[in-house]
């Protein structure tokens, strides 16, 4: 005997739905179908005040990172300004100019607003960051702004520096702590931040320097993304968890759903019963 989801959304009831975390006062983005779909419902919008933290494995991320460039072209439209720190070197802007002659929108004013950093290393990572909090207090309080940042820790722990420092990771720790705080104060102040993380880049550090225990810096990243979500593709499906969202209570921190439309069975069946 077998379940078949037909609705997800029901799975996660009222809290995607629910009034603004922040209350009234809270700006919010709204994501566009695709990417909620891609998201099994789990999340409808970006909010001000939180750090949204997207994980993926690698399909799942270039999934993920091209979703995005819609995301920035409607905050464009609503008059938002962008601000892409792109660790992944993901940003496209030949995608940018194609989704916005579907939308019959001029892709120069687009782009004309997103402003674009790409660090080569951990250090260059660090520093945009501080400098992005100096240039938003020099912004007028009325400009809205989406702060986007790609594989967050990925330069962090660069294990070609391993030869260069003896004591890696620990700096390279500190310098993402660092890093983490000063966008947990942007949060405060009211700016809307995404992030993305790269699983297997979380895989490779624990299995390669777990005897410094690079988990510390899993913890940290998990705590600044207040809404968290992870997706793993599969061969025929892929998996979405909702790790951490803020109206979730203790017990229901980790909830997992399958893709819309497929069947959970029993491990026993055979291939013919499957079909």
């Amino acid at each position: 005997m077998h379940l078949q989801i037909q609705n997800q959304n029901s799975l996660i009831g009222s809290f995607i739905d629910a009034t603004s975390f922040h209350g009234a006062f809270a700006e919010i983005i709204r994501l566009p179908e695709s990417l909620q779909v891609y998201l099994c419902g789990f999340l409808d919008h970006f909010e001000s005040g939180l750090i949204t933290l997207l994980e993926g494995d690698g399909q799942s991320i270039k999934t993920l990172h091209s979703e995005l460039h819609q995301v920035m072209i409607d905050v464009v439209k609503n008059k938002w300004q962008v601000k892409l720190i792109d660790i992944a070197n993901c940003f496209d802007p030949h995608l940018i100019s194609t989704l916005c002659f579907q939308d019959d929108i001029d892709p120069r004013h687009v782009l004309q607003q997103i402003s674009l950093a790409r660090p080569f290393q951990i250090y260059q990572s660090a520093s945009i960051i501080k400098q992005l909090e100096v240039q938003l207090s020099k912004n007028k309080p009325t400009q809205k702004q989406l702060i986007i940042i790609t594989c967050i820790s990925s330069q962090f722990f660069d294990s070609s520096i391993a030869n260069e420092d003896p004591n890696f990771p620990l700096p390279q720790l500190d310098l993402l702590r660092h890093s983490l705080g000063i966008l947990q104060g942007l949060a405060i102040q009211g700016h809307t931040i995404v992030m993305t993380e790269l699983t297997e880049t979380r895989i490779s550090r624990q299995l390669t320097e777990g005897k410094n225990d690079c988990r510390v810096q899993d913890s940290s990243l998990a705590y600044a993304g207040k809404i968290h979500i992870r997706i793993s593709s599969r061969q025929t499906s892929r998996r979405v968890e909702l790790v951490n969202h803020p109206f979730l209570s203790s017990q229901m921190t980790n909830v997992q759903i399958p893709q819309k439309g497929i069947v959970v069975t029993d491990k026993q069946k055979s291939l013919e019963e499957w079909f």
